[in-house]
């Protein structure tokens, strides 16, 4: 009896499952082509092609860091905080990062568990390059500063000085002018 499951449409082999019948001495499973889930293979979301490809359609991969349990979830999605933005987004019980990209745009992003405070510093390098770093608290910009070529753009400063001593910019709107509390 032997200890193999040998699939070889046309005798070209196709997979195997239990100890290589080609000789390798290796167990485990084979397939040149793997779909994995959904209904069909028009519709799964796990496929690994004969090149070693793997391709997830919206599933999500958990990764078990500990022995404990604790866990991380990786997905390939569109984040929600930033709808206009693909990559990969890494999340766990304390929030979640990312690194994500548009047409002309890469950035890093990083959030708390809500999803409604997050820090963001995105590359723009389609026309003018620039460099931006933005501070969202409840789906709206609180904060940024970005850098292009020949300009500083800074907004949310605060409207007053915070105080001697506290090392911070702030805009007096009298006097049009940025100010620095040292």
């Amino acid at each position: 009896m032997s200890n193999y499951i040998y699939v070889e449409p046309g005798y070209v082999p196709m997979g195997w499952i239990g100890t290589d019948p080609l000789g390798s001495g290796a167990t485990g499973a084979w397939f040149k082509k793997l779909w994995i889930g959904g209904t069909s293979t028009s519709n799964a979301p796990i496929v690994a092609d004969s090149s070693g490809n793997v391709t997830i359609n919206g599933a999500s991969l958990t990764v078990d860091t500990s022995a404990s349990g604790s866990s991380i979830t990786t997905a390939i999605t569109t984040s929600a905080i930033l709808s206009s933005y693909t990559g990969l987004s890494v999340s766990g019980a304390n929030g979640q990062a990312g690194v994500l990209g548009n047409s002309g745009t890469f950035g890093f992003f990083a959030a708390d568990s809500s999803g409604d405070t997050w820090v963001a510093l995105e590359y723009s390098y389609g026309g003018s390059p620039s460099l931006t770093l933005q501070t969202w608290s409840g789906g709206s910009v609180v904060a940024s500063a970005t850098l292009l070529p020949n300009e500083l753009k800074i907004t949310g400063l605060p409207s007053s000085s915070p105080g001697a001593g506290t090392k911070q910019f702030y805009y007096n709107p009298s006097t049009n002018v940025v100010y620095f509390a040292a």
